[in-house]
């Protein structure tokens, strides 16, 4: 960023601080000295700000109530999810113990029945 690009980039953040900072001060009540400091445009630009941020800021209230409510619904169905998993991992470590087992079943059925086979003679086959 060039360097003119930031002096314009300070005096217009510079200007608009100081329209800001009236807003984020208490302003002096009617019963106030100070209400008659600023002139009537002024005040109306206080209080135009003053709306402007006030209802600004409501919605952004509203927008993060919203976006909590979705993240707390995102957060119960992850549980209900993770859950289901856990779930499923247990059958699934069930289902491999189970093959496991029927393998070696196999392995030693197999095994005990070629022991028991007699082995062909090369004579029969001829």
């Amino acid at each position: 960023m060039s360097s003119y690009n930031l002096v314009v980039l300070g005096t217009f953040i510079t200007s608009l601080v100081s329209l800001c900072v009236p807003v984020l001060l208490p302003m002096a009540g009617p019963d106030d000295d100070a209400s008659g400091s600023h002139s009537p445009r002024t005040a109306g630009i206080i209080q135009h700000f003053e709306r402007q941020v006030k209802l600004h800021t409501e919605g952004l209230d509203t927008d993060l109530q919203v976006t909590n409510d979705k993240i707390g619904q995102l957060e119960d169905s992850q549980i209900t999810t993770n859950t289901k998993l856990v779930g499923l991992e247990t059958s699934m470590a069930r289902i491999d113990t189970t093959l496991a087992a029927l393998l070696r079943r196999f392995d030693e059925f197999n095994t005990r029945n070629n022991e028991r086979r007699p082995e062909p003679n090369q004579d029969d086959e001829e």
